[in-house]
């Protein structure tokens, strides 16, 4: 038994599915980086806090305990607040700075202040500096321009920029 099809059913089928596959974006795609994404920025390695990176998972690090059975463990925290964001380093694409809290289990909460980028399309910390004051204080503003960011922040005991 032979069988046969015509031109019109084989080369119809083939430019529908060319066309398609042209016009229709794939339903994969990699997602651009977004540092106004607070998952992103929730979900990433800090690095300069303690001698090794700490990695956030939903925004927060807790690390093993100091002593073996101790209660005291280091611990980081993206603070709740959205990022000020800006051209930090005239790439002509936005940085974020964000604020983390950090504690090592005494009674002392301290704030650094880390900076966020895009790399290779994706979210990565590229500097921290810190500590700085500790809670209970407020982010009041936040602002950014080339090469330097400005917060007025207030607490007890305070007042003024930092």
């Amino acid at each position: 038994m032979t069988v046969s099809r015509s031109v019109f059913n084989v080369v119809v089928p083939g430019l529908v599915a060319l066309i398609v596959a042209v016009l229709v974006p794939p339903a994969v795609s990699a997602a651009p980086c977004r540092l106004n994404d607070p998952t992103a920025l929730r979900n990433i390695e800090y690095r300069g806090i303690y001698d090794n990176a700490v990695p956030l998972r939903d925004g927060i690090y807790e690390g093993k305990s100091f002593v073996p059975g101790g209660a005291s463990r280091p611990r980081v925290e993206l603070l709740a607040m959205p990022p000020v964001l800006h051209d930090l380093d005239g790439d002509g694409i936005d940085d974020a700075a964000v604020l983390l809290a950090e504690s090592s289990g005494g009674s002392g909460v301290f704030t650094w202040l880390a900076v966020v980028s895009c790399r290779d399309d994706r979210v990565v910390n590229i500097g921290t500096i810190g500590p700085g004051i500790s809670p209970p204080s407020r982010l009041r503003t936040g602002s950014a321009s080339f090469s330097e960011i400005s917060s007025s922040i207030t607490g007890r005991g305070m007042s003024g920029k930092r």
